[in-house]
C-alpha cells in the first residue's frame, strides 16, 4: 500500500537517508540537503513517499520568487527507490 505523508521532524527517515546516498542520491541524503535547504523560502513542502511503511521516496516544493510573486518550483528532491516502484 502506497501513502504520501509530509515531512516532519518526527519521521525517522534514517533508513530512507542510508539508501539515497547508497544509489547517490545526494540531493535526498539528509535533513540539512533534502529539506533545511529550503528554510530560506517564504513557503515549502517536502512530502515522503511511502510503500508497505517504507520511504521509498520523495518530492518538495517551494516559493521561487527569482520567477514572480506567485512562482513554486514543484518536484524539487524528486526521487524514489526503483526496486520498490511497480514493473508493469
Amino acid at each position: 500500500m502506497y501513502k504520501i505523508v509530509p515531512w516532519s521532524r518526527e519521521l525517522d527517515l534514517s533508513s530512507f537517508y542510508l539508501e539515497a546516498t547508497k544509489k547517490g542520491f545526494l540531493n535526498n541524503s539528509s535533513q540539512q540537503v533534502m529539506v533545511d535547504c529550503f528554510d530560506n523560502e517564504r513557503e515549502k513542502q517536502v512530502w515522503i513517499l511511502y510503500k508497505n511503511n517504507q520511504a521509498i521516496g520523495s518530492v518538495a516544493a517551494h516559493s521561487f520568487p527569482e520567477m514572480g510573486p506567485n512562482s513554486y518550483r514543484i518536484l524539487a528532491r524528486t526521487c524514489t527507490f526503483g526496486e520498490a516502484r511497480p514493473t508493469h
